[in-house]
């Protein structure tokens, strides 16, 4: 069945009318709430039902994997161990340069404080200069 023949078999089916819908009752209107919608039939699953999960693999025995196998296995467990120290020492690495950065604005605020207090000093001063 290519597109143009689907397109003219949904052409072929019935026009939706209210007769579809369930009926609406005038306390649906004033007092809505999911009551409604759970007597539907396209009402949604339940939230308290489990989620899809896909099917367990089983795992095989140590003694049942190939040479081939168990070197793969201790490769990828090696390199997966790699993974795990390179990233410790990257996060260590951010971390204490953000506690640098950190420091370093502390430090630059500070210091501009102070040349905002030696500014407005040296302004008074030349004001009360002036004034002389």
């Amino acid at each position: 069945m290519d597109i143009h023949d689907f397109i003219g078999s949904l052409n072929q089916l019935p026009p939706l009318t209210d007769s579809a819908l369930p009926p609406l009752n005038s306390s649906d209107i004033d007092n809505p709430s999911l009551d409604f919608w759970a007597n539907t039939d396209f009402a949604l699953p339940a939230l308290d039902s489990p989620p899809f999960l896909p099917p367990e693999k089983k795992k095989q025995s140590p003694s049942s994997r190939t040479p081939a196998e168990e070197d793969r296995r201790k490769r990828n467990t090696a390199a997966s161990a790699r993974f795990r120290v390179k990233k410790k020492q990257r996060e260590a690495h951010l971390e204490s340069a953000a506690k640098e950065m950190t420091d370093r604005i502390a430090l630059l605020e500070s210091r501009v404080k102070e040349l905002e207090l030696e500014n407005k000093w040296l302004k008074d001063l030349l004001i009360q200069k002036d004034q002389k």
